[in-house]
């Protein structure tokens, strides 16, 4: 049996035979070493600091297997600097000590991790996160739609609206690519501290008419289902759930040569790369797809093959599985 401990709920079906209760970041924290403390699973796996850190603290009668997460290229103590910088990392470290399973999300994340000497290499192991695609007949729908749209392309982006995502750099690029293909509309999806900064710059650049703010949604296949191509923007990504899920929905994907994106995005296969901060590369890949609607086809087909054969979510569940069991099978009797 196992605990998870996230930093949101969330349903793994193919977990549930095994992964008793689910908890998370926003429960008090008493509440969560309780719920511990009561279930007395052989495993704990966590997702955010907060939780490592309460429950490598806690005194749990079970002493059960502690096992982490690292979603993030770029921890937040890691953006510290001085004294807060070195005492956050070293806590991180002594946190960590605690801890048998270190699960990192990406090879680019595991990486990192190493060069911050987090976790020891022996107890390292790279697991994608497990995402939830669409079946083939939502597929095929979005595909007969896309095939019927004659007034030009629609371009995705989702994600929050914060500095670090760079969505800038998609409004940048649309200028050019307006010039070109003067027909293209875009939609992003997502909210932030920067979303009236970006909704600015747009009007500077005499581009918002074409831009539609979706705000934040529930669920992304409502965009990507009506998308002819996907753009992600952050050059330090972790892993990149939503580039996995654009996939899914046959959309070829647009990102930067940084990060984890060239692990899931292949380049010229299933998308194409293009150099971070780069609006005028950004621009040429926009408009070479909006221009090639074979091209757009193919590497859609190709992404959602790779997707579902890497980043499903029944292999991610029994990949992190036979993880808990040979983590369980190296503890002494």
């Amino acid at each position: 049996r196992a605990v998870d401990v996230d930093d949101a709920p969330r349903e793994r079906p193919e977990c549930r035979a095994e992964v008793v209760l689910g908890l998370h970041a926003q429960q008090p924290r008493g509440g969560r070493v309780d719920a511990v403390q009561r279930e007395e699973p052989r495993v704990v796996h966590v997702h955010d600091g907060r939780s490592a850190a309460l429950l490598a603290a806690a005194s749990v009668r079970s002493r059960p297997i502690l096992v982490r997460t690292q979603h993030f290229v770029a921890t937040a103590s890691s953006e510290r600097t001085g004294w807060r910088r070195r005492a956050s990392l070293r806590a991180h470290r002594i946190v960590n000590r605690r801890f048998r399973g270190y699960i990192a999300v990406s090879a680019t994340a595991a990486a990192e991790a190493l060069a911050r000497h987090e976790v020891d290499a022996d107890e390292l192991v790279v697991i994608p996160p497990g995402v939830d695609l669409p079946g083939e007949a939502v597929v095929a729908r979005a595909r007969r739609s896309r095939d019927a749209r004659t007034d030009g392309v629609v371009v995705a982006c989702v994600g929050r609206l914060e500095s670090e995502r760079c969505v800038d750099v998609l409004v940048r690029a649309l200028p050019e690519v307006l010039a070109q293909e003067p027909s293209t509309r875009v939609v992003i999806a997502g909210a932030g501290s920067e979303l009236a900064v970006l909704q600015e710059l747009a009007r500077d650049l005499e581009v918002d008419e074409c831009v539609h703010w979706a705000g934040w949604v529930h669920a992304p296949g409502e965009i990507l289902s009506r998308a002819d191509l996907y753009v992600n923007t952050l050059p330090r990504e972790g892993f990149g759930m939503a580039m996995v899920e654009a996939m899914g929905y046959e959309l070829p994907v647009v990102a930067p040569a940084a990060g984890a994106s060239p692990e899931i995005i292949l380049h010229g296969t299933t998308g194409l790369l293009v150099q971070p901060h780069d609006h005028h590369d950004l621009a040429r890949s926009i408009v070479r797809l909006a221009r090639d609607r074979a091209l757009r086809s193919e590497l859609g087909s190709a992404g959602r093959q790779r997707a579902l054969a890497e980043y499903g979510a029944p292999r991610a569940a029994q990949a992190t599985m036979a993880f808990y069991k040979q983590l369980e099978s190296s503890v002494p009797q």
